[in-house]
């Protein structure tokens, strides 16, 4: 809650109130929602039973439970991902209409453009998550405390970098880039 605080003021200060802005917020607030409902409870229901498997695997001398399971969370949580992120991609448009029936079109169609910008962070977050369960699972803290703030950086690089040129884009491809990165740490853990 409080990153997405330190992000309004930022974006705000950045660009002012605009129906950039506007589309903006919308399309961040749909992703974090849709973020904080699935990936949010990967770790509770992935850490408990890895765990389990990792004991009976640790008394058996064997790391067969463990791994496959790893493995079948992989297979199970990242395809309801990347299907999820394509539903989404597919239906943007229906999507924003509903989440803000009033909006005036060219903002309208900012935001599309913005969830579309932004969709590889969805199957990021799902792996970052299902990987950073593991880690902690594991006691392996730090990497995933280095690579937290990486979401965040890529933002505001992409803002420094890009925001004369590419406005509020510039803001969902840092997001998006950061995410990528961020993902790219978690899984060399």
């Amino acid at each position: 809650a409080g990153g997405s605080g330190r992000q309004v003021v930022g974006v705000s200060a950045w660009f002012g109130a605009s129906h950039e802005t506007d589309a903006f917020y919308l399309v961040f607030s749909l992703l974090l929602m849709a973020m904080v409902a699935g990936a949010s409870q990967l770790p509770r229901v992935f850490v408990p039973e890895y765990q389990r498997r990792e004991l009976s695997d640790q008394s058996n001398e064997s790391t067969d439970q463990s791994t496959a399971y790893l493995g079948s969370s992989l297979i199970l949580f990242l395809p309801l991902a990347i299907l999820a992120t394509v539903a989404i991609g597919l239906w943007t448009e229906p999507l924003i209409s509903l989440a803000a029936p009033k909006l005036p079109a060219s903002t309208h169609d900012l935001a599309v453009e913005l969830v579309r910008l932004m969709l590889p962070v969805i199957p990021c977050i799902t792996l970052i998550a299902v990987l950073s369960a593991l880690a902690h699972a594991r006691g392996h803290l730090l990497l995933v405390q280095l690579a937290t703030p990486l979401l965040n950086i890529g933002g505001v690089a992409a803002l420094l970098l890009l925001g004369k040129s590419s406005g509020i884009r510039s803001l969902a491809i840092g997001l998006t880039v950061g995410s990528i990165l961020q993902c790219l740490v978690v899984a060399f853990y």
